[in-house]
């Protein structure tokens, strides 16, 4: 089976740079920091594969950044998934950005 991979994480904190395309006093943004009481994750992660096969997408999305260990906990879950299905291989294009 051919599919295609990507990751992505998203910070509750950290916000992307802003561009102002007007003329006048350049735009802040309110620097955020995390309460001590707050349980909730700093960020959040969803891996997707997109099928070649069904046109579907499997997603899982998961605390935290997408570090190496949940990296692979995502690929054994595609992996059973597909072995549930009666897949014996997957082809999986993926794309490293830096």
């Amino acid at each position: 089976m051919l599919g295609f991979q990507d990751e992505v994480w998203w910070s509750r904190f950290a916000r992307p740079s802003l561009n102002a395309w007007s003329e006048g006093p350049a735009l802040r943004l309110q620097q955020l920091s995390a309460d001590p009481q707050d349980a909730e994750p700093k960020a959040l992660s969803c891996y997707g594969l997109l099928r070649a096969d069904t046109g579907q997408m499997l997603l899982r999305f998961v605390k935290g950044r997408p570090v190496s260990q949940v990296t692979e906990d995502f690929l054994a879950w595609v992996c059973e998934r597909l072995a549930s299905e009666g897949k014996k291989a997957l082809l999986m294009i993926w794309d490293n950005a830096s």
